[in-house]
């Protein structure tokens, strides 16, 4: 009993073990498609941050220019202390503008950098599901004719070993059969016989 337990928890485990093989392979072909999926989201999301950047940086860069605009007619009145004072108020916000420009061009650069990135991602795995798909064909197609070519040997050697003459097998030799002795008695009684024969000859002539 406890032989056929133990056969039994074997064969549990090796079925276990190639049901999670199997699952692993099949994941491992599935993850090129998911991936590209995700990335897919990824990219739109990234996409519309890019966008958003874009407009904010855009509409910043008008407010820059606007403001230079006034700081040049502010300009020519700084010769007077009212001028002088809008024309610092007016430099101090252009300033911050600056500072938020820079501060936004250096984020839509890492978006854009982003995206660039992703997009190369998403095209080497939508490449390599291509060359998965494509090996998995050729794989079936290569595994076919090896069982072909493995069928066709093996029908081969059959029909070699049956084209061949069987071997008679040899009898066993016959056992020899022993003559049995005859008994001492008999001997002994025809020898007696004998020599009774002899004295009554004797006898006689």
């Amino acid at each position: 009993m406890p032989r056929k337990k133990n056969a039994k928890s074997a064969a549990k485990r090796r079925s276990s073990s190639m049901a999670t093989t199997q699952k692993l392979e099949m994941d491992f072909l599935k993850t090129p498609t998911k991936l590209t999926k995700q990335l897919k989201k990824e990219i739109s999301v990234a996409e519309k941050k890019e966008k958003k950047l874009a407009k904010a940086l855009n509409k910043l860069s008008m407010q820059m220019k606007k403001m230079e605009m006034r700081m040049k007619a502010e300009e020519k009145n700084t010769h007077t202390s009212a001028g002088k004072k809008q024309y610092n108020i007016s430099k101090k916000a252009h300033n911050e503008l600056i500072k938020s420009h820079k501060m936004l061009s250096k984020q839509l650069e890492e978006a854009t950098q982003s995206v660039a990135s992703m997009q190369e991602t998403q095209d080497k795995l939508m490449a390599l599901q291509k060359h998965l798909i494509q090996f998995e064909k050729e794989w079936e197609k290569s595994a076919k004719s090896a069982k072909k070519v493995k069928l066709k040997a093996k029908a081969k050697k059959k029909a070699k070993m049956a084209s061949k003459p069987k071997m008679k097998r040899a009898s066993p030799p016959e056992p020899v059969m022993q003559q049995e002795e005859e008994p001492m008695m008999e001997v002994f009684e025809t020898a007696t016989e004998d020599t009774e024969l002899e004295e009554t000859t004797d006898i006689t002539s």
